[in-house]
């Protein structure tokens, strides 16, 4: 049929796609119009296979488990808010159901399917550090503003609208979103995996309390302290205690280069230590793996941390709130040269490595005088790491998020969490954890990277084929 009704135009015949490409994109259109309209029965066949297929009962939920896959449905939550006259509704996904593209993000306008920019910007302002870079929500939006407000005949297709104040809508967005990401995710109970406050499409088992949820008062200390320890065995026990109240009996020993608790083991017939059983109380035996990740029993999972990724969560989270980590100042005052570029960033934002802490003079030409810079740093990691913040702070705008201060504050962190491969002790093991149960995103670190995973009991049984 298409054949004989395009018989006479070969242009639109010679620019179609293969067909999987053709059938791809009617696809993608039907399911936009089944989630606008999630009253009207929609039904996509090709080759008598079922693409599409809703009921049109009106719906939502029942419409995106008869469209999406039951993994994602249960990452879903809704979205509801107002900002001005800015009117939002829809759902929102959790962080691990992003995928490397926008293909399920869909955006309505007042019941009409349209594309924006602007709206996904917005959105994925929100998500802020829960998401790496390149890595996209599931969103699903339906906008209403009074019809004054927007112009949709900026676009051929009426596929694109140009807003009265986009400003406005921006932030409207943004507030709305956020607020919405604040009551499901950031401020839930910390567990090791995201899971959904409504489940959509079938009903999946509660996840048990977990172990860490934050109690008391924030611990003081957030600064882990950069030692050679041997590897541990230990027991973290709930406390909101700040890291320097940690008993000292736990500390590595400097003769033996093992913890301390082991060293009080009592002593077999031969002179050496028995090892130390288990303790039996309400807490949780830590290992350590590769020098690079914390791993424990909790809740039938087995949940691992790393360690680089933990602490920069939690140094991020120290700068964000106006205190600055632990500097010093050097005994030799440092000496850096820098590039013309570099001079004119220290001219534009000098202040801002001021606020973190870093105290520094013009010395004539395009030369610095360094005196004061992160503890724990040799002179030469120092100098490296002013000049790398100059570098990212000259950077411009570049990736999504394009704030100067928070490029700063992100690679601040970075730099100075400790790094995979150095060994903790049994106190910052302990210290660690602590601190992490209460950041604000316990589950991802500034870059959006995950802190932690759990693999369950039923996926450790299912490699073992015991199940």
């Amino acid at each position: 049929m298409w054949r004989i009704f395009f018989f006479n135009t070969p242009a639109r015949l010679k620019f179609m796609r293969s067909i999987p490409s053709e059938v791809a994109q009617v696809k993608e259109i039907v399911t936009s119009m089944a989630l606008g309209y999630p009253e009207i029965s929609f039904r996509l066949l090709h080759h008598e296979m079922k693409l599409v297929h809703t009921l049109g009962t009106g719906d939502y939920e029942q419409t995106l488990a008869q469209i999406f896959s039951p993994n994602i449905c249960q990452e879903l939550f809704p979205v509801d808010g107002c900002y001005g006259p800015l009117k939002i509704t829809g759902f929102l996904g959790r962080p691990n159901v992003a995928r490397g593209n926008r293909g399920q993000q869909y955006f309505f306008l007042n019941r009409r399917l349209f594309r924006s920019r602007l709206v996904a910007a917005a959105a994925e302002r929100a998500y802020d550090t829960l998401l790496p870079v390149a890595r996209f929500p599931f969103l699903l939006l339906n906008l209403e503003l009074p019809p004054e407000l927007v112009d949709i005949n900026v676009h051929p297709t009426k596929m694109e609208v140009k807003f009265r104040d986009e400003n406005e809508i921006f932030r409207g967005i943004l507030h709305i979103i956020r607020g919405a990401l604040e009551a499901n995710v950031l401020t839930t109970q910390w567990r090791p995996q995201y899971k959904p406050a409504t489940v959509i499409g079938r009903k999946q088992p509660a996840m048990p309390a977990s172990l860490f949820e934050a109690k008391g008062e924030e611990a003081a200390a957030t600064r882990i302290e950069r030692t050679q320890a041997a590897p541990f065995v230990t027991n973290v026990k709930e406390s909101t205690a700040p890291f320097s109240a940690v008993p000292p009996a736990a500390a590595p020993s400097a003769e033996t280069g093992t913890a301390a608790s082991t060293a009080a083991a009592p002593s077999t017939g031969t002179g050496n230590p028995a090892p130390a059983a288990p303790p039996e109380v309400d807490g949780l035996r830590v290992f350590s793996l590769f020098d690079t990740y914390l791993l424990w029993e909790e809740n039938d999972a087995l949940v691992l941390v790393d360690q680089h990724a933990a602490h920069e969560r939690i140094l991020y989270d120290r700068l964000r709130s106006g205190s600055r980590v632990n500097m010093q100042y050097f005994l030799a005052p440092l000496t850096v040269e820098l590039t013309p570029a570099q001079m004119q960033t220290i001219h534009e934002a000098g202040d801002l490595l001021r606020a973190i802490g870093w105290e520094f003079e013009a010395f004539g030409g395009e030369a610095l005088i360094l005196r004061a810079g992160p503890q724990d740093f040799s002179a030469a990691e120092a100098e490296d790491l002013f000049l790398s913040l100059l570098n990212e702070l000259g950077a411009g705008g570049e990736g999504r998020q394009v704030d100067p201060q928070e490029r700063l504050l992100r690679l601040m962190a970075c730099r100075q969490a400790v790094k995979a491969g150095e060994r903790l002790s049994l106190q910052e093991a302990t210290a660690l954890i602590r601190n992490l149960r209460q950041a604000k995103v316990p589950q991802t670190c500034p870059h959006g990277r995950p802190t932690m995973v759990a693999i369950t009991r039923a996926e450790l049984e299912k490699m073992f084929k015991r199940r």
